[in-house]
């Protein structure tokens, strides 16, 4: 389980970041989720290509962080063969 939690780092809680931002404090409160979100759905015209992208590298990275974790896994535990992939 702490395999797949590890990709669930990048993960936020969207509606709170969302409900405690404003605009005087978008330099120390944005984080990826909020800035895919502004950029995608706030700007004129909305920039729903910039937003996908942001998406993208995203569960990117998420993906590298659980196959990285797995890998450090395997390599220390003494019983082979039982990952996830």
């Amino acid at each position: 389980m702490f395999v797949l939690r590890i990709g669930g780092l990048l993960g936020t809680n969207l509606e709170r970041a969302l409900l405690l931002q404003r605009p005087i404090t978008y330099a120390t409160s944005d984080v990826l989720s909020t800035f895919m979100w502004r950029t995608a759905f706030t700007q004129s015209p909305p920039n729903f290509s910039m937003g996908t992208a942001l998406g993208l590298m995203n569960s990117a990275a998420a993906f590298i962080l659980v196959f990285g974790a797995n890998m450090v896994k395997n390599w220390m535990s003494e019983e082979k063969g039982n990952s996830l992939f």
